[in-house]
Protein backbone atom coordinates (compact mmCIF):
# COMPACT_ATOMS: atom_id res chain seq x y z
CA UNK A 1 0.00 0.00 0.00
CA UNK A 2 1.12 3.32 -0.90
CA UNK A 3 -0.44 6.10 0.91
CA UNK A 4 0.50 10.11 1.62
CA UNK A 5 3.89 10.58 0.39
CA UNK A 6 4.93 7.03 0.15
CA UNK A 7 3.32 7.27 -3.31
CA UNK A 8 6.70 9.18 -4.29
CA UNK A 9 8.55 5.47 -4.01
CA UNK A 10 6.77 4.91 -6.97
CA UNK A 11 7.15 7.35 -9.11
CA UNK A 12 8.85 6.62 -12.79
CA UNK A 13 12.68 7.73 -13.03
CA UNK A 14 13.26 8.76 -9.90
CA UNK A 15 17.36 9.51 -9.99
CA UNK A 16 18.72 8.55 -6.50
CA UNK A 17 22.53 9.07 -7.88
CA UNK A 18 24.59 11.45 -5.88
CA UNK A 19 22.35 10.45 -2.81
CA UNK A 20 23.05 8.03 -0.04
CA UNK A 21 19.39 6.79 -0.21
CA UNK A 22 18.65 3.25 -1.81
CA UNK A 23 15.70 3.35 -4.35
CA UNK A 24 12.25 1.83 -3.07
CA UNK A 25 11.17 1.39 -6.64
CA UNK A 26 13.38 -1.31 -8.22
CA UNK A 27 12.07 -3.04 -4.87
CA UNK A 28 8.50 -2.03 -5.58
CA UNK A 29 9.22 -3.23 -9.50
CA UNK A 30 10.71 -6.53 -7.75
CA UNK A 31 7.31 -7.14 -6.40
CA UNK A 32 5.35 -6.80 -8.73
CA UNK A 33 7.52 -9.03 -10.80
CA UNK A 34 6.63 -11.90 -7.72
CA UNK A 35 2.92 -11.25 -8.53
CA UNK A 36 2.70 -8.92 -5.30
CA UNK A 37 0.06 -6.27 -5.36
CA UNK A 38 1.15 -3.00 -4.96
CA UNK A 39 -1.89 -0.19 -4.53
CA UNK A 40 -1.65 3.50 -4.34
CA UNK A 41 -4.37 5.41 -2.97
CA UNK A 42 -6.14 7.92 -5.02
CA UNK A 43 -6.12 11.19 -3.07
CA UNK A 44 -2.32 10.57 -2.18
CA UNK A 45 -1.78 10.93 -5.76
CA UNK A 46 -4.07 13.82 -5.88
CA UNK A 47 -2.23 15.77 -2.85
CA UNK A 48 1.18 15.09 -3.93
CA UNK A 49 0.17 15.90 -7.80
CA UNK A 50 1.22 12.60 -9.31
CA UNK A 51 -0.46 11.52 -12.12
CA UNK A 52 -1.54 7.58 -12.17
CA UNK A 53 0.49 7.44 -15.66
CA UNK A 54 3.55 8.80 -13.29
CA UNK A 55 3.78 5.46 -11.69
CA UNK A 56 5.80 2.42 -12.30
CA UNK A 57 3.85 -0.15 -14.43
CA UNK A 58 1.99 -2.58 -12.46
CA UNK A 59 0.67 -0.53 -9.58
CA UNK A 60 -3.16 -0.07 -9.19
CA UNK A 61 -4.57 2.97 -8.11
CA UNK A 62 -7.72 2.63 -5.39
CA UNK A 63 -9.76 4.72 -3.74
CA UNK A 64 -9.61 4.83 0.18
CA UNK A 65 -12.41 2.91 0.31
CA UNK A 66 -10.92 0.27 -1.81
CA UNK A 67 -7.63 0.27 -0.12
CA UNK A 68 -10.07 -0.28 3.10
CA UNK A 69 -11.60 -3.04 1.98
CA UNK A 70 -8.27 -4.35 0.35
CA UNK A 71 -6.87 -4.18 3.93
CA UNK A 72 -10.43 -5.66 5.51
CA UNK A 73 -9.42 -8.90 3.45
CA UNK A 74 -5.57 -9.55 4.07
CA UNK A 75 -3.59 -11.68 5.66
CA UNK A 76 -0.58 -9.60 5.14
CA UNK A 77 -0.27 -5.91 4.38
CA UNK A 78 2.78 -3.69 4.52
CA UNK A 79 2.22 0.11 4.11
CA UNK A 80 4.67 2.99 3.04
Amino acid sequence: MLLDTGVYTAKKGQDISGTEYQSAGEGISDCIDFDVNVYAEQDSLDIQCIEPADLLEGIEVLSTSGIAEIIKGAGTVMIF
